[in-house]
């Protein structure tokens, strides 16, 4: 049984489309690389040290695959076919890593309509937070749902923090109920095999945000700005002298966000509750985000006029661009980054962090220059 979302997580750009869903223009279907084959046998992540059972929930593990070069995008298949029963676990490096936020977005296409695995019944949701293995209290979260037309009669979502990583769960059954289901949830989770990483808040149900934010055009900042490849090298300093202190989980927080936009079937905008100088935009369903808010720059001159970072952030890179002397809006960001060319850029795997790269910018008055 494929994945409900294989489309979406496998767009080699990882970026987005206003105008649909899918891999958007330019971006080709990437095929992935196999890890193991191995069927029944344990399989380790090397980088975060989370470890896949050779069975799980009764289900055994029967290959293992990355979308990237450097196991940043992580895709493991179980199968149970005496229980009609299918398991995808993807493991990310998320842009958020933020369990809660993901799950939210990973059933964003199904509320457009019905997708590969059938139409699934929100009405009929069964939602809960469970303690994972070696992780904080309810910081993984899952969603339970009867489908019709499809392959599958029970479906089910879970997310699953581990630092700055991200355990995606699907579940699609063609002969469980919902209560059984549920159940295979539960054991899947508590069946991982979890390094201790750090503590995540509590996961919770996203919500429609109360007030929205403005949807004018912001002024850029001028042309040859550096704010953005500034911010890259400030927070490469921070992020290298926390590690330096052994403090590389992601802190612990209670902060929740709230859904500012849903632009469609492949892109979501999220705002932390309370805020309203910095937002997060999700695309496909595999931790890639554009992040927007107060430049590290202003921060260190705080007597100048404020200004705002853009970036990209994929699973293995982050991309910055001219920023903004006011917060933008979501579409002008999505705009910018689908049609710019970045300032800079930084690796985010191990191998890579410290590359820190200038980017050719395209002329002035170029195709893609937004005002």
């Amino acid at each position: 049984m494929p994945s409900p979302q294989a489309t979406l997580r496998h767009c080699a750009a990882a970026v987005l489309l206003v105008t649909g869903a899918g891999c958007p223009t330019g971006a080709l279907a990437t095929e992935p690389r196999l890890l193991s084959q191995q069927a029944g046998h344990e399989w380790k992540h090397r980088e975060s040290g989370v470890r896949l059972p050779g069975q799980l929930a009764g289900a055994t593990l029967e290959s293992v695959a990355d979308s990237t070069d450097s196991e940043s995008d992580v895709t493991a298949t179980y199968q149970d076919r005496s229980a009609g029963l299918t398991i995808s676990v993807f493991l990310f490096r998320a842009g958020v890593p933020d369990a809660s936020l993901w799950l939210d977005r990973s059933l964003a296409p199904h509320r457009s309509g019905p997708q590969a695995i059938g139409k699934i019944d929100f009405a009929s949701e069964i939602f809960a937070t469970v303690t994972p293995p070696s992780g904080a209290t309810d910081s993984a979260v899952y969603a339970v749902y009867p489908a019709s037309g499809g392959p599958a009669a029970s479906t089910a979502f879970g997310m699953v923090s581990a630092g700055e990583w991200l355990i995606g769960l699907r579940l699609s059954s063609r002969a469980l109920s919902l209560t059984d289901l549920r159940a295979k949830v539960d054991a899947t989770i508590r069946g991982l095999k979890l390094p201790r990483l750090g503590d995540a808040g509590p996961a919770y149900a996203v919500a429609d945000c109360p007030d929205h934010l403005s949807t004018a055009d912001a002024p850029r900042t001028a042309d040859g700005d550096d704010d953005g490849m500034t911010s890259l090298i400030l927070q490469l300093a921070v992020e290298d002298a926390g590690r330096e202190s052994k403090k590389t989980a992601v802190a612990p927080t209670a902060a929740r966000f709230c859904r500012e936009a849903a632009i469609n079937a492949s892109v979501s905008a999220y705002r932390l509750i309370g805020t309203r100088d910095s937002y997060v935009i999700a695309t496909g369903d595999a931790g890639v985000t554009i992040t927007v808010g107060p430049s590290l720059m202003s921060a260190l001159e705080p007597g100048k006029p404020p200004r705002y970072d853009l970036s990209l952030v994929t699973v293995d890179r982050q991309l910055a661009y001219r920023g903004f002397t006011a917060v933008p809006s979501v579409l002008q960001a999505i705009r910018i980054v689908n049609g710019e060319m970045p300032v800079g850029s930084k690796g985010r795997t191990p191998a890579t962090r410290k590359n820190l790269n200038i980017d050719i910018k395209p002329p002035v008055g170029g195709a893609g220059k937004t005002p």
